[in-house]
Parts: C-alpha cells; structure tokens; sequence
C-alpha cells in the first residue's frame, strides 16, 4: 500500500518536473509536491487510495469484528480530507490555497470584485447577464434604491449577498500558475498516461475556482476558446 503509493508520488513529481522545465521554473519542479511525503499527508493518501478497510455496518454487531473507527472506511476517508486540506494550504500551486474565507457579513466589494463574483454567482445560477450589467451600473452610479431598475437592483443585491457567503478569490502569481499548469498535466499522464489536461479542464470547469485573471491565462494556454 505504502510503496504503491510512493511510487505514484515519484512518477507524478517526475512528469510535473518536465512540465515546469517545460515552462521555464525547473525549480518549482523540484519542490513539488514535497509536503505529499510527510506523514500527516503521505500515511493518509496511502490508506485512502491504495487500502482496502472495512464498513462499520460490516461488523454485525460481532466484538469480534471490531476495529478502530480509523482503520474503517469512514475513518479513512475523514483522515484523507484533512490531508488534503493540509496540501492545499502548504502548497500554492493549488487553486484552493488562494481562496480567502471572509468574515465579514457586510463588506462593501470594488466593481473589480463585483464584476469577477457576478460573473460566477450568475452562471452558476443560469441568470442573465444583461441584467447584471446593469447592477453594475447601479453601484457604481450609486443611483438610490427606488430610482434604479427593479432587477438590476435585485441582482446587486444578489450578488452582495453571495460574495459575502463565499471565498474571495484571489490571483495567482504567473509561476504558480504555471506549477499549477504542469500539475494538472503531470497528474494526467501519472494516472492515464497521456496528456488529457484540456478535456478534464472542461469537464471540471465549473468546480474550479479561479481568478478571472487566472483563467483566461489558464484557457489561453490549453487552447479553450
């Protein structure tokens, strides 16, 4: 279980080292992935990915068939979440790492801010952007609540409300994106072997949360138009 597991670990630093050679930041590539090797992240992927471990419904109710809740499979998966929770936030090719959760319920956004967020809030909702444009135009303007068109302020205020419920999302240095480029690639050919990184982009687009600055950097360099 354990070798299984370093063994992938080498393979996919390997690929990951050519790609960011590839990319000028041969260094970065020799870093990657470091974090993986230390055993509140290396024990917990190992066991998760490559164990075999058993259900606690499978015990039937038999002392016998007791084991400790962290060798079962709920014990392993809680494990695994909390290691990945760890390398994303030690690592900063991750697009995780520059999620900012904010704690505050009444923060005013830049138009910057509202523009990115809208743009998100509104595709993932199936709203109409003409409208949002004109939300826009109404906080900018600062135009009062009962001058301004009805939905433009419903979706402002959407939006505010939405913002403030999730992560701000923060750039990504040029370097870390494109550690994060070569990780992608590395892990497809570490688990496929072959280069998929475009397709699975676009099959996973809506769950990737990325500065806009960041993706139109990352869809320029895969090829999405």
């Amino acid at each position: 279980m354990y070798w299984k597991y370093l063994k992938y670990v080498i393979r996919h630093r390997w690929y990951v080292f050519i790609e960011c050679c590839k990319l000028g930041i041969p260094i970065r590539g020799l870093l990657h992935d470091l974090s993986k090797l230390l055993p509140s992240e290396f024990i917990p992927y190992a066991r998760y990915f490559y164990g075999t471990w058993m259900k606690e419904s499978e015990w039937h109710g038999d002392r016998r068939n007791y084991i400790p809740w962290k060798y079962t499979v709920m014990g392993v998966e809680a494990a695994f979440d909390l290691a990945w929770l760890k390398h994303q936030k030690r690592n900063k090719h991750h697009w995780q790492y520059w999620l900012l959760v904010m704690d505050s319920s009444n923060k005013e956004f830049t138009l910057q801010e509202m523009y990115q967020g809208g743009e998100i809030y509104l595709s993932r909702n199936n709203r109409h952007l003409a409208a949002f444009d004109e939300s826009i135009l109404f906080k900018e303007d600062r135009v009062k609540e009962n001058q301004c068109n009805d939905n433009a302020y419903m979706y402002a205020k959407e939006i505010q409300d939405w913002l403030n419920k999730n992560p701000k999302i923060l750039d990504m240095p040029l370097k870390v994106r494109k550690e994060m480029l070569a990780d992608w690639i590395g892990a497809g050919r570490g688990i496929n072997g072959k280069d998929d990184t475009k397709s699975w982009y676009l099959k996973n687009k809506d769950n990737i949360i990325l500065h806009s600055v960041t993706r139109a950097w990352v869809e320029e360099m895969l090829g999405v138009n």
